[in-house]
């Protein structure tokens, strides 16, 4: 994750478990600024607490995938730097 976005633990503030957290739960982080969407389109990927999470039916799932972790650390990148 390259972008500047909080490094709090998903324990702390928000309540949730480390490999999950509620739909109101990242609205709220989301809204204070602590946690990044990939993109403007895409907002099913969230960079949050130094991980990347992905939109469920049933919350926020930490990506524990190392390969799909490195991939999107790799778009992220050449999005921010206008690369499509």
């Amino acid at each position: 994750m390259s972008r500047e976005i909080s490094h709090q633990p998903a324990s702390s503030e928000t309540g949730a478990s480390a490999l999950s957290m509620t739909h109101d739960e990242m609205k709220a982080v989301l809204q204070a600024g602590q946690a990044v969407p990939l993109s403007e389109l895409v907002k099913d990927y969230v960079g949050f607490d130094d991980s990347w999470w992905l939109l469920d039916v049933s919350g926020w799932l930490r990506l524990s995938d190392e390969r799909l972790r490195s991939t999107l650390d790799r778009y992220e990148e050449r999005l921010r730097k206008g690369i499509f």
